[in-house]
């Protein structure tokens, strides 16, 4: 990745499926501050070290971590400096927990957030119902999240898209209050 450091201009990176990228590598993505996307889908040997190189990288708006399945907790502190991120993916970055989305909590800008398959329950939910700009959630497998989370969301009036998919703890007790949420209008 050395000759990519060279690119300062580029404002979209996509990275899908190359296993190889490493934290090694990562750290000449530092200084492509113009980057605005950046898709490192399926690159399994990401690692949290490596996303302390995105520090610098504030004009990032989509960010794709599908897959990544290093990425811990510790991993996510990183993120709370890409203050106008707008999109992030999770997908099956199973040691993510109730701490990590502690961090996310922060991103105020965030639009769109997807988890699949994280060790998350009500608690982390209380996290992700302060991201007030949210307006897509995807919760995949996410087991320890019951009634008593998609509650907690109601206060997310900006929300067009909910999905809780294979997610057993959640009855018809938790409709009620998805079904007063009222959008409200900008």
């Amino acid at each position: 990745l050395p000759p990519l450091a060279g690119l300062t201009n580029l404002t979209t990176l996509d990275f899908t499926d190359c296993y190889q990228i490493t934290v090694l590598g990562l750290h000449h993505l530092a200084g492509l501050t113009n980057l605005q996307i950046l898709n490192l889908k399926n690159c399994i040997d990401i690692t949290d070290s490596g996303l302390a190189h995105f520090v610098r990288l504030t004009n990032l708006q989509i960010l794709n971590l599908h897959d990544c399945r290093k990425i811990t907790d510790a991993g996510l502190a990183h993120l709370v400096w890409l203050t106008n991120l707008q999109e992030l993916n999770l997908y099956t970055c199973h040691k993510i927990t109730d701490a990590g989305l502690a961090h996310l909590a922060r991103l105020t800008e965030l639009r769109s957030l997807s988890l699949w398959c994280c060790n998350i329950t009500d608690a982390g939910i209380r996290y992700l119902a302060r991201l007030r700009n949210l307006q897509s959630l995807q919760l995949y497998r996410c087991d320890g999240i019951t009634d008593v989370g998609l509650q907690l969301l109601a206060g997310l009036t900006h929300l067009t898209s909910l999905t809780f998919y294979d997610c057993l703890k959640i009855t018809d007790v938790g409709l009620a209050p998805v079904g007063r949420v009222t959008t409200s209008k900008k």
